[in-house]
């Protein structure tokens, strides 16, 4: 009795699962076209390339991503497009980063159009064996096609601007998705023939050290990227506070003067970046 009471049960949620629509399979162009008209997803297409350009819009950013079914390859391309301009003489500093990014990213795509001047990532994904992807996994490769690009675009932005060396790129972008950073453990800088050390402890504790000999001890209280350094002890301590902006990136840690009086300070805080310890 109970196990006929189960399969009575049971036996909506077979109808319902036999009902139900098989996923549609994008296995050439034309099904690729056929699912964006089915979905009324703007696209301009293109036959002769064998590839759609769907426009898109997120988080401000405006672009566009080429989605390309190549069967004789065994594979289908999602291509967004960066709306970012390269001046000619930051392109060698951009193919520099994107080799080491594509080296040290989870997922490697970054690329350059030299023939259109365009910066995109690129998925590309395998048809093969089964020779083709069902409807629901070109939507999600779509999407992460896109989030892709725009976690991006603020990295590759900064080395077009310079704010960051190609060799530290990988470190910049790894500090900008952790979000705003605050100083922790050491840092060091050369200045004057010396080594200097600025050591983060807990509860705002800090410690400046030249060539290992402890010069100051002091209190620092963080808002923000501004940061107020209040001296305890130490021979080079001064009585006055001092208030500075601190950023955090791929080339260390670097302060610039808000408010202090005491030019001692100044120069060894702002002189240069600090490159941690590890």
């Amino acid at each position: 009795m109970r196990t006929v009471i189960a399969a009575l049960i049971l036996l909506p949620s077979l109808a319902f699962a036999q009902d139900a629509p098989e996923p549609m399979r994008i296995d050439s162009y034309a099904a690729l076209v056929q699912m964006l008209t089915k979905d009324n997803i703007q696209f301009e297409p293109d036959d002769n390339s064998q590839l759609v350009v769907c426009p898109t819009s997120k988080e401000g950013v405006e672009s566009a991503i080429v989605i390309r079914f190549a069967l004789e390859d065994g594979v289908v391309h999602f291509v967004a497009i960066m709306p970012l301009e390269v001046p000619a003489d930051r392109l060698p500093a951009v193919e520099s980063a994107m080799i080491r990014m594509n080296h040290g990213y989870p997922v490697p795509g970054l690329g350059f159009n030299h023939d259109t001047g365009t910066m995109y990532f690129r998925l590309t994904a395998p048809v093969l064996p089964r020779g083709f992807l069902d409807e629901a996994e070109v939507k999600e490769y779509f999407g992460y096609t896109i989030n892709q690009t725009i976690a991006l675009m603020p990295t590759m932005r900064a080395i077009i601007n310079g704010d960051v060396e190609p060799k530290n790129v990988m470190a910049y972008h790894n500090a900008l998705q952790r979000g705003p950073a605050t100083p922790q453990g050491t840092y060091q800088r050369e200045m004057a023939g010396s080594t200097w050390s600025l050591e983060f402890g807990e509860e705002g504790a800090v410690r400046l050290s030249r060539d290992n000999q402890v010069v100051v001890l002091s209190n620092a209280v963080i808002e923000g990227n501004q940061i107020t350094f209040t001296d305890k002890a130490g021979p080079l301590s001064v009585e006055n506070a001092g208030v500075y902006q601190f950023a955090i990136d791929g080339n260390g840690l670097t302060f610039q003067k808000v408010d202090d009086a005491a030019n001692g300070r100044v120069g060894v805080l702002t002189g240069g970046a600090w490159a941690p310890v590890q």
